[in-house]
This record gives structure tokens, C-alpha cells and sequence, in this order.
């Protein structure tokens, strides 16, 4: 497996019987705490099958969306204190931060430089060098 796409957003978090925060409202940590959960989730089952995380190529892209009219933006990072760091290793606890991206940066992938706010201004300028 090389690429691989995890989502967590407040719909999931609500709903999840197994979240903690499922009934209250959904509050910055909390969505910092989930995201972290399920990286480290994963992480592990991809430690038990043979593989293991690059967190050099790990991103992590923290979207709360914020409508005005009929246009959607996302808050900026810094409405997210902290970090989601993972242990790649399960035998070394050793937490790694992985990359945390602003939803206006884009990063490549598969080829093409994409973000989250679909700006393709990276994208446009990569192809005119």
C-alpha cells in the first residue's frame, strides 16, 4: 500500500458509538484527539500486516468547514492548537509528528499538487516552469 486517504470529520466524531465526545459539540481538541486516534489506529494495523508509516510523507489536513452565503472556506490551523503525532514503531513509543497542511496548501499527489480548497495556483505554476 502506498497512498492512502483517512478522514475524520464532525459527523463521524458525533456519531461514532465509541467516541467519547459523540454527544457534545464538537470542540477544536477533540477533532485534534480524533484525528490522532485514527492515525494511530491505523498506523498499527499497518504495523501488524508488514508496513509501516513514512511519516515524511505524511500530511495531515485539519478541515472545518466555515460557510458564508454560498461559499465555503476552511479555518485556518491555528483554530487547532497542537498536533497529531504518531508512534510508527509500536515497540518504540516515540511520537512523530506528521506534516500538518493548511487547507489552502497544496501538496503533491499521485502526480498533480491538489488542496483541500481546490485552488489549483500550485498546480498552475508548476506547469509553467
Amino acid at each position: 500500500m502506498d497512498d492512502t486517504t483517512l478522514l475524520t470529520n464532525e459527523l463521524g466524531i458525533r456519531n461514532s458509538p465509541s467516541t467519547p465526545e459523540a454527544s457534545q459539540v464538537l470542540e477544536p481538541q477533540s477533532l485534534i484527539g480524533c484525528t490522532r486516534a485514527n492515525t494511530q489506529k491505523y498506523s498499527q494495523i499497518l504495523w501488524t500486516s508488514g508496513g509501516q508509516l513514512a511519516p515524511d510523507k505524511c500530511n495531515v489536513y485539519l478541515l472545518k468547514p466555515k460557510w458564508r452565503k454560498d461559499k465555503c472556506t476552511f479555518e485556518p490551523n491555528a483554530k487547532f492548537p497542537g498536533s497529531v503525532e504518531v508512534w510508527v514503531d509500536p515497540s518504540d513509543p516515540t511520537e512523530t509528528p506528521l506534516n500538518q497542511l493548511e487547507p489552502t496548501e497544496a501538496y503533491r499527489t499521485l502526480g498533480i499538487y491538489i488542496a483541500p480548497d481546490t485552488s489549483n495556483r500550485t498546480q498552475t505554476a508548476i506547469l509553467a516552469q
